[in-house]
């Protein structure tokens, strides 16, 4: 787990620091250009964009650094009638360089070897003006690399909210700590890959964060088998779901199950017109949703191919009142959505549930729009935990994991586009919900689940850069492969030992 920081935790640091007389400036600048320096050439071609504030005085030091070092660098100020801070101004007027104007920008911004973003960083939120929306649509069509210093210029730093003409970086380079925006929704298209430069701000002066960014699979060493052991032990999972035209997500979610390890699986499907076995997995049992609960299980899943029926209402409300741990997808959160007395007996639950929500369906729970959702996923994920007293997995770019407590968010780091395909949402309930049945903590299985489900995307592109063609079935084999490693690098040593991926 990394920690992530707000901005305005960041800015009291950086309040704290400029006290005690430390010039922040001057080392976000020096440790930027100690980034550049081995990826870079001395005599690059380096177009740094500066605008007024704290973010462009970081602009003026790394371009008075570079151009001491015999780099060939061209400054442009955004704003040159605007007030600059005292740092930024004392830093500008340091600078020995080359500075450019307006009418020479579209020459330098052809021939350079990349573009430094310096503009805003944290210091703005919210609509952007057209001057600098241009400015970006010219970064973007130029295809030129743009790595920018501590956020990309326009991003919400604690949202990840990202409006019109905000900067694309192919790299971020973030001061002190990491940025909680910088990690979820729209704004991964646009920092790219993250770096932290700590500057000299040792961590233990960093303030207490709940929020941290999981960017390395949790242990599994808890689901590894003796030698003296037999299925039972493994817990029995039961899954609700599979109405007319729609079984299918019922099977998705049980052979997830299968590969994650759950030692029994019963599936009760609505459809009563399915036949009784999954061809090719006969170890999943089948049968009528209305015998579902007539044998004990470890953990219910509700909702893959649920639909919105009548029946549909009547057998969530008798997964509702099972004393068993219980992962709520699809369906079963628009039932809970449309109907109070649901609600009303999820409330009342003694047992753990644990919510899987994609932004519409978030949005369905809190009465709100997918929009607003997307705009601030921290809070929208807080608020479902606090108004369903459950687990929540807001899912999506940045998938947001919010304890039922509220004492715990974390952002899960893998994952990518690969995994926009049919069935995901189910294969992610069936691998919680058996990971839960074998033992793991609702938490922990959440942790767990969602973090290897998305390393089997990142997995595939170790193969195929572009993420395309990926199919549920292929993801269950990554994500049997990745918890039977010790974490993803194993597992892309072993798979690229191999061709194609098995």
């Amino acid at each position: 787990m990394n920690p992530l920081h707000s901005s305005s935790a960041i800015r009291a640091i950086e309040g704290e620091a400029s006290r005690q007389g430390l010039n922040l400036m001057a080392q976000a600048g020096l440790a930027a250009a100690d980034w550049l320096t081995p990826r870079y050439p001395p005599r690059s071609r380096i177009l740094i964009l500066c605008g007024p504030g704290n973010n462009g005085g970081d602009g003026y030091v790394l371009a008075d650094v570079l151009h001491s070092r015999q780099y060939d660098v061209s400054l442009f100020r955004l704003y040159p009638d605007k007030n600059y801070s005292g740092d930024a101004a004392a830093a500008l007027a340091a600078y020995r360089g080359k500075l450019v104007n307006a009418a020479e920008l579209a020459g330098v911004l052809g021939s350079c070897d990349v573009v430094i973003d310096a503009i805003f960083g944290i210091g703005i939120r919210g609509q952007l003006d057209p001057v600098l929306q241009q400015l970006s649509q010219r970064l973007y069509e130029s295809g030129k690399p743009v790595v920018a210093l501590d956020c990309p210029s326009g991003i919400d730093p604690d949202t990840g909210h990202v409006p019109d003409g905000a900067i694309h970086a192919d790299a971020t380079l973030t001061f002190i700590a990491d940025k909680v925006g910088l990690h979820t929704g729209a704004a991964l298209d646009y920092c790219g890959t993250v770096y932290v430069l700590p500057l000299q701000i040792a961590p233990l002066t960093l303030p207490a964060t709940t929020i941290s960014l999981l960017s390395e699979a949790p242990s599994n060493a808890l689901l590894k088998r003796t030698r003296d052991t037999h299925k039972g032990r493994f817990g029995t999972l039961a899954i609700l779901g599979g109405a007319a035209g729609m079984h299918g997500a019922a099977i998705l979610a049980a052979r997830a199950a299968l590969f994650c390890g759950a030692g029994k699986i019963r599936v009760g499907l609505l459809d009563n017109n399915v036949g009784s076995i999954d061809s090719n997995y006969p170890e999943i049992m089948l049968n009528e949703a209305n015998l579902l609960f007539a044998d004990a299980c470890d953990c219910i899943v509700a909702g893959p191919g649920l639909g919105t029926s009548p029946a549909s209402r009547v057998h969530l409300r008798q997964a509702l009142e099972q004393g068993r741990p219980l992962v709520l997808d699809a369906d079963a959160l628009n039932l809970l959505a449309e109907h109070p007395p649901l609600l009303d007996l999820l409330l009342q639950r003694s047992v753990a549930s644990i919510l899987t929500p994609h932004p519409l369906e978030a949005a369905r729970l809190l009465n709100l729009s997918t929009s607003d959702v997307q705009t601030n996923r921290l809070h929208a994920a807080q608020q479902l935990a606090r108004q369903y007293r459950s687990h929540i997995v807001l899912k999506g770019a940045g998938s947001v994991l919010v304890s039922a407590d509220g004492q715990s968010m974390v952002i899960n780091g893998s994952g990518n586009g690969a995994l926009s395909c049919a069935g995901q949402g189910d294969i992610l309930a069936g691998c919680i919900g058996a990971l839960v049945a074998q033992g793991l903590t609702p938490w922990q299985a959440v942790l767990l689940g969602v973090h290897v489900h998305g390393n089997a995307g990142d997995l595939w592109r170790t193969k195929y850069p572009n993420g395309l063609g990926l199919t549920s079935g292929e993801v269950l084999r990554l994500m049997r492969k990745l918890l039977n490693h010790t974490g993803l690098k194993a597992a892309i040593s072993d798979v690229c030992d191999q061709s194609p991926i098995e």
